[in-house]
């Protein structure tokens, strides 16, 4: 039998798609930042993230978003990569 997906779990999928592609989108806007960049340790970062990008995440969740930024801004993830998961969750 061919294996169906509930209209539950489209909706999930795609939450999930948007969820990801808004931390990607942070995540590039973080890594061009040069105040972001300039900041020492990651505990240090996040009140600024705090105030410049105020979002309903958690702390836990901005903490994913910048480890994505540092390692977009040291080129372990290439921009190109983060646009295309970016488009491809849209």
């Amino acid at each position: 039998f061919p294996v169906t997906i509930t209209w539950v779990e489209k909706e999930q999928i795609s939450e999930e798609d948007v969820f990801n592609s808004d931390r990607f989108k942070l995540a590039k806007q973080l890594a061009e930042d040069p105040t972001f960049n300039s900041i020492k340790g990651m505990k240090n970062k996040l009140p600024y993230v705090r105030t410049q990008y105020p979002s309903n995440m958690t702390n836990g969740e901005l903490d994913d978003v910048m480890r994505i930024a540092v390692q977009i801004s040291k080129g372990v993830i290439s921009k190109d990569k983060v646009d295309e998961i970016i488009a491809n969750t849209l």
